[in-house]
């Protein structure tokens, strides 16, 4: 599980470079397509209008490498603990306190199946019983 859980943390700090470098070419790129000077009001309308339409898809790419940034964040997180070995420790103790009532459990399941047995036992006797007395009455009354 370590050799599996080594390569996904690599996988994670990886994703996590990326997204750090969208981040910085989307920065400069806003930073590069900012107008250094104010254009005509008519063409600034115009210019602002399409200028939105552009920054909003640089922002969706600005919000989806945060996305994925956050993401590699908590993955490498989930990783760590899985290598601290907390989550084998939480399940022996889990393992540990369920074990009483399991044993618990068997023990009424067995009574249960032994009364089961015992009254089919009784069962099968009154039936013989039954059967016996038949044959004495039968015999009695020809």
């Amino acid at each position: 599980m370590k050799d599996g859980s080594g390569e996904l943390a690599r996988t994670a700090a990886a994703w996590e470079a990326t997204a750090k470098a969208v981040e910085a070419v989307l920065k400069t790129w806003q930073e590069i397509a900012a107008p250094k000077d104010k254009p005509e009001p008519a063409a600034a309308a115009a210019a602002d209008g399409a200028k939105e339409e552009k920054s909003v898809s640089v922002e969706d790419y600005g919000r989806m490498a945060a996305e994925i940034r956050g993401a590699s964040v908590e993955l490498r997180g989930l990783l760590n603990d899985l290598d601290s070995d907390r989550l084998s420790s939480a399940i022996a103790q889990a393992g540990d306190a369920a074990e009483p009532r399991i044993d618990h459990l068997a023990g009424r399941l067995d009574s249960l199946v032994n009364r089961f047995v015992l009254l089919q036992a009784l069962l099968v006797l009154l039936l013989l019983l039954a059967a016996i007395v038949y044959r004495v009455v039968s015999q009695k009354i020809h």
